[in-house]
């Protein structure tokens, strides 16, 4: 077994090599032009990646969710052993991906009222406080 450094740097090196990958998925995904469809996109593989679970009832370490599930599908454990890592990763989706819509949403309002006080309407001229 291994001993809690061990896992510890397992994880560090885990997480380490999903930031690696991200700049890789931002480049992949800069050609959608629609910013929902893009944050779906990059949201969800996020939430694959880094979502944790429990690997069997009653342990204390924890392990990518997916790797749960797909263990779950090889050799099952429990009867719903695979929701144990697809909830969390549902969850984990949902939460974020309505957080970056809302913030999404607020933030195009405000940039929106910005430039429509920035540029001036047709016909006006550029200095009209000269």
């Amino acid at each position: 077994m291994y001993t809690m450094e061990n896992y510890f740097w397992g994880v560090v090196a885990y997480v380490l090599g999903v930031f690696m990958f991200m700049p890789l998925l931002w480049w992949v995904t800069r050609i959608i032009p629609w910013h929902p469809v893009k944050a779906f996109l990059r949201i969800l593989v996020m939430a694959i990646l880094l979502t944790p679970a429990f690997p069997y009832p009653g342990m204390t370490y924890i392990a990518p969710a997916w790797a749960v599930s797909l263990f779950e599908m090889v050799k099952p454990q429990t009867e719903n052993g695979v929701w144990r890592g697809i909830r969390p990763i549902g969850f984990f989706f949902v939460a974020v991906y309505l957080l970056d819509l809302c913030l999404w949403l607020l933030l195009r309002k405000r940039t929106r009222r910005r430039k429509s006080k920035r540029v001036p309407a047709a016909g006006q001229p550029q200095n009209a406080s000269s």
